[in-house]
């Protein structure tokens, strides 16, 4: 039976719902036959392949391919939290790391630095249409990137492959590296930070907040300030996580399993209105308020990386993840267990001290340790 995305979002709903309340029933210890145990495991199944067709339909419009004939994947088991449905590089049944045909490291317990250390992914616009691919050479040295057909995210994992075809980094035009469900932020999560926006006591917990998806632009782009209806524009650079597979409850222990990679970001933030609103939605919801890239690095280890915000060339911020109240696998576990993380979300870890205002014409560029550089400029929107 043919079913559109609409009817497949509603049967994934039904189906997070019904894996959810027998995920708890076997917590609980209620599940003990083993016809209990399996009718979980085929809503399990089920979901995977839900997911599966949506996203291959998805890529089908974005990138050209067809789903046809591609088979739904089987959702390994994994101990200590709920996965919900593989990605572009599952783990080995013993959780190790491996690489693939293409060079992504896969992401594992015990995978090694040198296989955690391969691969920066771009999403480029290519003629019409759009492509993924691998950036080849060293930061300051001509640069490459090599197509990859498919799409990194698990479409199809055994077909992404290169295509052969190589460009030029510096003649191609770097998109957003992705374009997530949602993408989830966190506010206040450096000290520093906390003083100077005028805080006495640290939060007892991570404070959480949306940016819509279509906040979401690349590198390169420019940030369109709109006068009027704010008087302040803030800059605020982040270290960014890209979510690799759907999950939820994820045990922070677990969390680099669940981590595509990082990129660099920029939480645009119109200061006046998120003063004037209380909440945070508005100053920070505006088409544009938040860059993401230049690429995904999927090896970054995020427990010490220096993040650096310059405004025409001259620093404005400046720290360390190793700063940060909560750290990353803390981050991942505290927001998956509040919902549902998808293959693409966004996870903005906060931003330093050092907030200012943006003007008309200023460069701002996000510079993120062993990641690399975001730079977009500010333009008048009327």
């Amino acid at each position: 039976m043919h079913m559109d995305d609409e009817e497949i979002m509603s049967r994934i709903t039904e189906l997070i719902g019904t894996e959810h309340e027998l995920r708890n029933q076997l917590q609980r210890g209620e599940l003990t036959s083993e016809q209990e145990r399996e009718r979980l495991r085929s809503a399990e199944q089920a979901l995977d392949q839900c997911w599966d067709l949506l996203r291959q339909r998805r890529a089908k419009r974005e990138f050209g391919e067809s789903p046809e004939g591609a088979t739904a994947r089987p959702v390994p088991e994994v101990e200590g939290y709920q996965q919900l449905s593989p990605w572009g590089r599952p783990p080995s049944p013993d959780k190790g790391g491996g690489v693939s045909q293409f060079g992504f490291a896969q992401v594992g317990s015990n995978a090694t630095n040198e296989q955690r250390s391969i691969v920066r992914i771009a999403r480029f616009a290519k003629g019409d249409g759009v492509a993924y691919g691998v950036v080849e050479g060293e930061t300051g040295q001509p640069q490459t990137i090599a197509e990859l057909h498919g799409h990194p995210f698990g479409v199809d994992p055994a077909g992404v492959r290169f295509t052969g075809d190589r460009y030029p980094l510096a003649e191609v035009r770097l998109l957003a590296p992705v374009l997530p469900s949602k993408v989830v932020a966190v506010g206040k999560n450096y000290a520093e930070h906390v003083k100077e926006m005028g805080g006495t006591e640290l939060p007892p917990e991570p404070i959480l907040f949306l940016k819509p998806s279509t906040s979401v632009t690349g590198p390169g782009d420019r940030i369109a300030y709109p006068v009027k209806l704010t008087d302040r524009v803030d800059y605020e650079g982040e270290l960014a996580v890209i979510v690799g597979r759907l999950c939820r409850d994820v045990p922070k222990e677990r969390a680099a399993d669940v981590i595509f990679g990082y990129t660099c970001a920029n939480d645009v933030t119109a200061r006046d209105l998120q003063v004037k609103d209380g909440q945070w939605t508005r100053a920070k919801g505006f088409d544009t308020f938040c860059p993401l890239g230049p690429w995904m690095e999927t090896a970054a280890d995020p427990a010490d990386l220096g993040i650096t915000t310059t405004v025409n060339g001259s620093v404005k911020q400046h720290a360390r993840t190793s700063e940060l109240l909560w750290d990353v696998p803390s981050l991942i576990e505290y927001v998956s267990s509040v919902m549902t993380l998808l293959p693409g979300d966004v996870l903005l870890t906060g931003t330093p001290e050092g907030v200012g205002p943006l003007t008309d014409g200023d460069e701002v560029s996000v510079t993120v340790e062993s990641v690399g550089t975001l730079t977009n400029r500010v333009v008048i929107r009327d």
